[in-house]
This record gives C-alpha cells, structure tokens and sequence, in this order.
C-alpha cells in the first residue's frame, strides 16, 4: 500500500470562507488523486488532518476519487480531540462540515486527547504533521508563498522543510494558479548559486541565445517570454533585446488570465531555450544539483528572491529543468 499525506494553507491565506472559489482547487486534487491512485499498484491511503483549510478540501477530493475507485483509503488524523470546539456552527470549514467529514472517514486516528492551553495545541498541531509525513511515503503540498525552505516556520512550511528532513518525495500544487511543482531533493551540503551574475549569467532569461516557441524565434529567451503577454503583437518582439522586450511589455494589453499562465508559460520557453541549445545545456546539467536563486535588488519576489524574500518562481523552474534534463 503507497500512503500519500497532505499539507496546506488555512482558508485566511487562501479565499477565506465561501465555497465556490474552492472548486476548482478540489476538481484538480480529485484528478490528480485519480491519476496518483492509477499509477499505484497497491491500493493508495490518503492522510489529511482534519483542519480549516486545505486539510478539508483534500479530504473532500479524496472522497470524490473514491466514488470512481472504492478501494481508497481516506483517513484522517486529529491532533486532539474537540479541535473544532471554537469554529462556527455551520458553513465551509464549519463544525457541521468537520463532523460530516470525520462520519465519511474510513480512519480517524485520533492523536492527543482534549486540550486548552495554547502552547500544548500549537505542539499538538505540528506532532499531528509529522505523524502524518512519517507515516506517508509521498507529501502533496498545497502551497503558496515565497519558497518554504526560507519562509518561517508557518504549519504549513516547517511540515515540508520536516518532509524533507525525512526524505520523502513532495510535490507542491498552487492554490490559486493549480500548477504542480515536484520539489527535488535537497543534498547536504548542497552548493547554492544566489544570482544569476558572471559565470551563471547563462541562466538569467536577458542570455542572448535564439529560442524558438510557437514556431516564432526570439533573440533570447526574455523576449519569447514578454511577446506572449500580447499574440496580436508577438512579432514585434522577435528582434528585441531582452531589455527592450521587456520595455514593450509595460506598453501591451495583456492576454487575459496572464496571471494564471504566466507561469507555466516560462517553465516551457526556459525547457526550450536549454533543449535547443546544447552548449547551455551541458552548463546547466554542469551545475549539478547546486540550488538555483534568482537573487535580484529590483525586488522581484516572484521570479526571483529580493533580501531574503521572494517565492523563487525563475530558479525553481530552471531546477526541474535541469531535473528533467538529466532523464
């Protein structure tokens, strides 16, 4: 049996307590869920903890998988008990929804016993994560934020930087843009590459190579990047340098939803500009496992990281990249 836990925000730093936002979210877990218990070839069980939040929303997916594949385990573990004594009556992440999912469980482990001081709870909570990654062999993270190995020790984060400690296999899925990202695992004494400056200067998107997308070659990757914001006026950025592709992007009207796809779409022009050009992909593959930092002083934090903040958008791709490079 593959055992699979969950980790993820509290509705505070998502679409706080209405329903509907949700949906989405719960429809791409259920797939994935699906998928996941597809390509297992033993019966899969799914932990959640039972809390506001992500922790409900991924039982609820679970439960829908299950309706396709009954055989799924879906248990939840409870830091202690009456952890829902002070939510509201009724409504989404409500004492009526925790009690309807805990009488759809096919487990609830319950790991503490009723508690009221707030230290013992805070303690309870983080023990209730770690229970849950030691006893799973792969971490689905639904996170979003700067990168979680630098944030602080929010639930959410320390229970991944936990998972990594023990070695276990993690993928994070963004709440709002619902795009996956394995996280690759981190070596000790892993080297760490903080800019992209001197000789990594390759691995900034203003590099001057030809990258080529949607059949339209570019002069670097930047410009391939800026000319999807706007397809009406693509080719005006095919002989730009990256500064004045970038200086024509503030100028354009912006493909609608860009926001929601502006990331995928840089995971595929930074994929292709490595895979058409051998020589940096031979530099990429050369910097072995060191981890990646779009380090910037322009205060860019969600591409890169600006005095220790920043979710780290760029490096992460170029990660996976290199990852993917590698097979």
């Amino acid at each position: 049996m593959k055992t699979i836990c969950f980790t993820g925000h509290r509705p505070i730093k998502l679409h706080g307590y209405i329903r509907e936002p949700y949906l989405p979210l719960v429809e791409k877990l259920t797939a994935w869920i699906i998928e996941l218990h597809e390509n297992n070839c033993a019966p899969t069980k799914f932990i959640s903890g039972g809390a506001q939040g992500i922790d409900q929303l991924a039982f609820w997916a679970v439960s829908h998988a299950k309706k396709i594949y009954p055989e799924i385990i879906n248990t939840v573990y409870v830091p202690f008990k009456d952890q829902e004594r002070r939510w509201r009556t009724n409504g989404p992440f409500s004492q009526e929804d925790y009690h309807l999912m805990l009488s759809k469980a096919d487990e609830v482990v319950y790991l503490q016993p009723e508690l009221t001081d707030y230290g013992q709870i805070k303690k309870a909570l983080f023990e209730r994560n770690h229970r849950m990654v030691n006893d799973s062999d792969y971490v689905i993270g639904v996170y979003h934020g700067e990168d979680f190995r630098t944030a602080p020790n929010g639930g959410t984060a320390e229970c991944l930087k936990y998972a990594i400690q023990q070695n276990k296999k993690i993928t994070l899925i963004d709440p709002f843009t619902l795009q996956l990202s394995p996280v690759l695992p981190v070596k000790e004494a892993q080297i760490t590459i903080p800019e992209f400056q001197g000789q990594y200067r390759f691995l900034s998107n203003f590099w001057n190579c030809p990258v080529t997308y949607n059949n339209i070659t570019f002069l670097n990757a930047e410009a391939a990047y800026q000319a999807q914001k706007c397809p009406d006026r693509m080719l005006e950025f095919v002989n730009l340098s990256a500064f004045e592709a970038k200086k024509l992007s503030h100028k354009v009207a912006l493909v609608s939803s860009w926001d929601n796809i502006k990331t995928q779409i840089m995971a595929d022009i930074v994929y292709q500009k490595f895979l058409q050009n051998p020589e940096l992909r031979d530099k990429l593959l050369a910097t072995n496992d060191a981890y990646l930092v779009e380090g910037n002083n322009w205060k860019d934090t969600y591409w890169g990281i600006c005095n220790g903040v920043g979710e780290n958008w760029l490096g992460r791709i170029l990660m996976i990249v290199r990852h993917a490079l590698k097979q």
